[in-house]
């Protein structure tokens, strides 16, 4: 039937309400009529549907003649002059909510119909939430409120922050508010964008930590679906007062998961629910690539501060442009996904606002048997990190007051080709209280690895390079990652770091830069600036280094300068260079306050070789003895300043009857010194 053709009255017809669920379409009389079935009339539209109805895409007549049933097919449309389609056609290209019954006024629970609009949506299908706000509630605990299942592609979509998916009040516990349920079907595409989500986890407090915890209160997820999955897009969603265990949570099905795409999302008043501690992820995805850009997330308070924003089990991942605040740890870029090694990641020009961790990369031992390396080709640069410490309100603590962490907990697990580069790292600077204390691991730093006493990992490849770290009250560089292959550290600034007010802090805290590994390579330390703007510093040492090998790799300290504030003395700082090894091999090249540089005696291998850059003197380990031999110019013997037995002076303006230099034959400050040899005149 045309339905551009009109009857001889030229009378509209009329669309009436839940009748006609059959497959047909039915032209009623003028008298004693029934009108069209809305719902079949509108299987499967929404706001275009709707305008084509009310906008004279269809030129509906009411005919008058007996009752005829026609099927659905034969309605056909036009728009302007465009080709000729059936009705069937057109309306399954889009679904709205409303069509099924939804009303989406805040107060009437629109759970079953939602349900029945996904239901009936065949795969390939949209539906629409105009703007409202759709009240929906569990019917188990343990289930999805809503579920979308066996679609092979499927969308969903609104207005933005008006069309608003709400959590009733008091309605408990549940698995999420949105499954992606496939078990027969593989899912190979999924879109939802535009819409807004309200877990109100305000008027649904649980009891008890466990009770989180044993349900993930997502908002979409896949979780218990058996098929894989090829791409879940999400666009434009805001999320409010989520507190689960996951918001977006995609692993993998029997078949590995392949792409998840997240842009410029919004998590508001996010929570960790009771205000408990408890393993939480945002989003946490396993899949062959992952990307989120531009997202924010905000946590309701530091008291309620979430666990973790961004959770990765994915290789080919990429986070830009984010901004995280009020949580306890922004990104966890982990070493397990389900290849068994993270490959080709970058965390780029984020931004983290956080209490415990910005960024902790890690490999645990769930990682596949036969993997071999936790992670590989990893670069995080361009962050803004702001480290608040003594907001963080939880004592289930593994370790924390690191802004980028690096943690070794699997066996035997490699970690190949890391570069953190061009960050920038700022600490609430400790005034009254120390909030040191809070975290039990001496081993952490701004920039930190920890290894938890498995010296088998190997780290091969570090860069470290170009970082801003202010305030850290710990060191702002701490490598303690078992052995490292590759590792350099340059051109970084760290202004005040190792610097605290705790009485109990150890000395792996009071160092700026900390470096314990085991040595497979020479390791190199070149170009930083350490610098103390405290007039009592607490530091002990500028740089300390140890092989925990005792390997004969040297760490190669080049052109770094060492800054005290004007007026302090220098003589407050026990090593600038501290070396834990006696036999540790050190070169070091570099600017010291004073023009001075003390070393442990007994420290430095034979072979060590220090120069003080601007004084003209170098120090030479040439033996065993536990004694430098310093050499250097100036114009007559030293008069100031602790010597040992053969340290030499070049004299700087040699001349006919005059001597060489002058030489140290009784240690002491100055030590006893005697000319040597004699010019001709």
């Amino acid at each position: 039937m045309d339905m551009n053709k009109r009857s001889e009255k030229g009378q509209a017809a009329e669309f009436g309400g839940d009748e006609g669920n059959g497959d047909a379409v039915r032209i009623p009389q003028e008298t004693g009529r029934k009108l069209i079935g809305r719902r079949k009339l509108l299987a499967s539209v929404g706001i275009a549907g709707v305008a084509a109805v009310t906008g004279g895409l269809f030129n509906l007549t009411k005919v008058d003649a007996v009752e005829a049933t026609i099927p659905s097919t034969d309605v056909t449309y036009q728009h302007s002059t465009g080709p000729v389609r059936t009705l069937t056609a057109k309306l399954a290209e889009w679904v709205s909510v409303k069509d099924f019954g939804a009303v989406g006024d805040g107060t009437t629970d629109d759970t079953a119909a939602i349900q029945l609009a996904f239901n009936q949506t065949p795969t390939g299908g949209a539906v629409f939430f105009p703007a409202g706000t759709y009240l929906v509630s569990p019917a188990s605990p343990s289930a999805y409120i809503l579920s979308i299942t066996n679609k092979s592609t499927f969308s969903i979509c609104g207005q933005g922050v008006s069309s608003v998916i709400k959590v009733k009040n008091g309605a408990g516990n549940y698995r999420g508010i949105i499954g992606l349920a496939n078990t027969t079907v593989e899912l190979a595409g999924f879109h939802a964008d535009s819409l807004s989500f309200d877990h109100n986890r305000q008027n649904n407090v649980l009891a008890s930590v466990a009770e989180y915890e044993g349900k993930l209160r997502a908002t979409i997820s896949n979780y218990s679906s058996t098929a894989g999955y090829n791409q879940i897009v999400i666009t434009d969603c805001t999320i409010r007062n989520a507190d689960g265990v996951v918001s977006f949570y995609f692993p993998k099905g029997t078949s590995n998961g392949k792409h998840v795409k997240i842009t410029n999302c919004t998590w508001l008043s996010g929570g960790n629910g009771n205000g408990s501690d408890f393993d939480q992820s945002f989003i946490n995805s396993t899949c062959d690539s992952l990307i989120i850009t531009g997202c924010h997330f905000e946590g309701a308070s530091w008291a309620f501060a979430p666990r973790t924003a961004i959770e990765t089990h994915s290789s080919s991942c990429v986070l830009t442009g984010n901004t995280i605040s009020n949580f306890q740890i922004g990104a966890n870029l982990t070493g397990i996904s389900q290849s068994g090694t993270n490959v080709n990641q970058i965390c780029a020009n984020n931004t983290f606002d956080v209490s415990r961790e910005a960024i902790l990369i890690w490999s645990q031992s769930l990682s596949p048997a036969n993997a071999t390396v936790g992670f590989k080709n990893m670069i995080v640069t361009g962050n803004t990190i702001n480290m608040n410490p003594n907001q963080y309100n939880f004592s289930s603590v593994v370790g924390a007051c690191r802004a980028i962490s690096i943690y070794g907990g699997a066996t035997s697990i490699s970690y190949e080709n890391l570069a953190i580069t061009n960050n920038t790292i700022r600490y609430e600077r400790e005034v009254d209280t120390s909030y040191i204390s809070k975290f039990p691991l001496k081993s952490f730093g701004a920039i930190s690895s920890y290894e938890n006493g498995n010296q088998t990992n190997l780290a091969v490849n570090f860069s470290i390079v170009g970082n801003k770290i202010v305030n850290c009250p710990s060191s702002g560089i701490f490598f303690d990652l078992g052995k490292v292959k590759g590792l350099t550290i340059s051109n970084n600034e760290l202004v005040d770091c190792g610097t605290t007010i705790s009485s109990t802090a150890q000395f792996s805290n009071k160092v700026p830069l900390y470096l314990s590994p085991s040595l497979e390579s020479d390791c190199t330390i070149q170009n930083n600036v350490i610098m103390q703007t405290d007039a009592a510093p607490t530091i002990t040492d500028f740089i300390f280094i140890r092989d925990r090998a005792s390997s004969n790799y040297s760490y190669k300290c080049f052109h770094n300068t060492f800054a005290l504030k004007d007026g302090v003395n220098p003589a407050a700082i026990t090593d600038y260079v501290g070396v834990y090894n006696a036999s540790q091999k050190l070169l070091f090249e570099g600017s010291v306050p004073l023009e001075a540089i003390r070393l442990p005696v007994m420290a430095g291998g034979i072979g060590s070789r220090v120069s003080i850059a601007d004084s003209g003197r170098v120090a030479v380990k040439t033996n065993a003895s536990g004694f430098w031999k310093k050499e250097g110019y100036g114009a007559s013997a030293p008069a100031s300043g602790t010597w040992n037995i053969g340290d030499v002076i070049y004299n700087e303006a040699p001349a006919a009857a005059g001597h060489l230099g002058w030489i140290c034959v009784a240690a002491g400050t100055p030590g006893t010194w005697k000319a040597f040899g004699a010019i001709e005149a």
